[in-house]
């Protein structure tokens, strides 16, 4: 049976005083060595120590524990899944993650369809803090009634989010740019790959930016040209099937994420249909992988990693100092222009 290792024990087999072993564990690097720091790592790695979250909590009064719940809109979806099929998530996860670790604190994953499931999971957890991405603002008052702890918001719509720090782009005026994009490139005949408006306000938003630009254009609406599927790989190709179906007039599409418009362009390319001379695609997101493709994707990047970074920072700040406001930040979004879309 594997024995607890105390503080006490590294002190002894380190050489060093328990003070030490405390200051290095809690990362205050001005009040130990170097040659200290070193003696007490290889105690830990010989000892197998391994920090006890509860007794930290009781001793400290918190965790250093940061929760990240992303938007569980589908009965199929899980963290995992959303992690594994969208790069978006796994992107902002690098920006929040890189801003809490050089603030000594760690970072969980999870996601929720029921507000009271992640309040379980804050006090079986002993979280600090909480960063919610993508869900309504009503599933966060659900947890603000029953416990008080800060919370940073991702891409939250609403215009009151309470005390709540909250990082987001202007979704419909960044999508209109993508439309109007297309239309100064000379298309009328648009196109719509979305993710399903009925589980997510921002694709709503998405789509009313297409619907508007149109207008504004003067440009007739076509419901034939408006797709919704999941927001994948596979949802973008299976759209991309559709719109070859029909066999329609549609000269670009405008997808609602990168992952969508990679899809497409994989199933156009299976169908032997040239991107951009045949159609055009345009993305959004401007995830990493946009530029890496052939041909790369013209895109609107929102600059997901430093939604990331903020949404940590902020939340770090609001834990530190036991900040009671709430502040709105939204990040312009800027049009990418790369190969996937031809002017006519």
């Amino acid at each position: 049976m594997k024995r607890n290792v105390s503080i006490k024990t590294v002190a002894q087999e380190a050489g060093v005083s328990i003070a030490s072993v405390s200051n290095f564990l809690n990362n205050k690097k001005g009040k130990y060595t170097e040659e200290t720091g070193r003696k007490i790592m290889e105690a830990i790695k010989k000892l197998d120590y391994q920090v006890d979250i509860h007794a930290r909590v009781l001793a400290k009064g918190h965790s250093n524990l940061i929760g990240l719940v992303l938007p569980i809109t589908y009965s199929s979806s899980t963290s995992i899944t959303l992690l594994k099929n969208n790069p978006f998530y796994s992107e902002l996860y690098d920006g929040i993650a890189h801003e809490a670790f050089t603030k000594n604190y760690d970072i969980i994953i999870s996601g929720f369809k029921k507000a009271d499931d992640c309040i379980s999971w804050i006090k079986q957890r002993k979280l600090d803090g909480v960063i919610i991405v993508g869900m309504p603002f009503s599933f966060v008052e659900e947890i603000l009634k029953s416990i008080t702890i800060p919370i940073a918001l991702v891409d939250n719509l609403e215009k009151k989010t309470g005390n709540c720090y909250n990082i987001k782009s202007d979704e419909e005026q960044a999508f209109s740019i993508s439309i109007q994009y297309l239309i100064d490139c000379g298309h009328k005949n648009i196109a719509l790959a979305t993710g399903f408006i009925s589980g997510s306000n921002i694709y709503k938003v998405r789509s009313n930016g297409y619907y508007e630009t149109l207008k504004n254009n003067h440009i007739k609406i076509n419901k034939d040209y408006c797709f919704q599927d999941y927001t994948s790989f596979d949802g973008g190709y299976r759209i991309g099937e559709k719109i070859l179906e029909n066999k329609n007039e549609v000269t670009a599409v405008a997808a609602s994420s990168d992952i969508m418009a990679l899809g497409l362009i994989r199933c156009f390319y299976d169908h032997q249909i040239k991107v951009p001379d045949d159609i055009s695609i345009i993305g959004f997101d401007d995830l990493k992988i946009a530029s890496y493709i052939n041909p790369t994707l013209t895109t609107i990047r929102q600059h997901i990693e430093k939604k990331g970074i903020l949404a940590a920072k902020n939340i770090i700040h609001k834990i530190d100092f036991k900040d009671t406001l709430g502040q709105t930040i939204i990040i312009p979004s800027e049009l990418i222009v790369r190969e996937t879309v031809k002017k006519i």
